[in-house]
């Protein structure tokens, strides 16, 4: 299975802003985080998700979320895997 277009699919269903970066290419943050592979969500430096999410628990993360920072006036950065 590949994570990265289904998790893509559902980021860009939102209208969240978000980067794809390789973890396996990044050993700072592998260290900061403790993880080694990919994915992995992360929402304003702040680990979400640690392996795949399931579909209905990152739309229910990704719809909460969506609707605190439109509340707020803001949006949150970009999520990362």
């Amino acid at each position: 299975m590949h994570h990265r277009p289904v998790l893509e699919t559902e980021l860009k269903k939102t209208g969240f802003p978000y980067s794809i970066r390789y973890i396996e290419d990044d050993v700072e943050c592998q260290q900061k985080y403790n993880i080694k592979g990919s994915p992995n969500v992360l929402v304003d430096g702040e680990l979400v998700f640690r392996g795949m999410p399931d579909v209905p628990d990152l739309k229910t993360y990704l719809g909460k979320n969506l609707i605190l920072n439109l509340c707020a006036g803001q949006m949150r950065h970009a999520p990362w895997f």
